[in-house]
């Protein structure tokens, strides 16, 4: 019951946020690259888009040409949420279908293309009480404060205040040697 109170006051931070998971490609620009050098890495990265729609793997691709460091995972970004990524970036990988690699995106750091693994709608949190290890049972139990009890005859420190957890055991991994 108290874990339920604790939940329907704080239902804000159970929320599932909207996410997408995306990996990407980036040829990189600096402010100091002509037009020409500019328009030549764009094409660069529409012919590797070609490429990869005509059938070549994304992961590859990205491990052989991207400017990333996340070409070492072939480009995969992992998931992010909404504010996470710069706007255009943003944008493209949350308008975009899944599976689908989008056109070429340019950002502040140069030129993108984005190919979205998953894309999950944002949602209520869900109180399951029936499952022991629900999230708002361990957040409820994060929130009480851990009392400190006296024992006199207990563990390798007889005087030592043992941490008590809210279900009336001892922490033993705040036990000091």
């Amino acid at each position: 019951e108290e874990v339920k109170k604790y939940y329907e006051s704080n239902a804000e931070q159970f929320k599932r946020p909207e996410s997408v998971k995306a990996s990407h490609i980036l040829i990189t620009t600096a402010e100091t690259d002509t037009p020409e050098q500019k328009k030549a890495k764009r094409e660069k990265l529409e012919k590797l888009r070609e490429s990869i729609v005509a059938g070549a793997d994304f992961a590859k691709v990205a491990a052989a040409e991207s400017d990333c460091p996340s070409k070492a995972k072939g480009g995969d970004l992992g998931t992010f949420g909404r504010g996470q990524m710069v706007p255009a970036f943003e944008t493209a990988a949350y308008t975009q279908k899944v599976d689908e690699v989008g056109p070429v995106v340019e950002t502040q750091f140069g030129y993108h293309i984005i190919k979205v693994a998953s894309h999950v709608d944002a949602e209520p949190g869900v109180l399951r009480p029936e499952q022991p290890e629900d999230d708002a049972r361990h957040a409820w139990h994060a929130a009480q404060e851990v009392p400190v009890q006296r024992v006199d005859t207990c563990g390798p420190n007889p005087d030592q205040d043992l941490p008590v957890l809210g279900n009336g055991r001892v922490d033993v991994d705040e036990l000091e040697d």
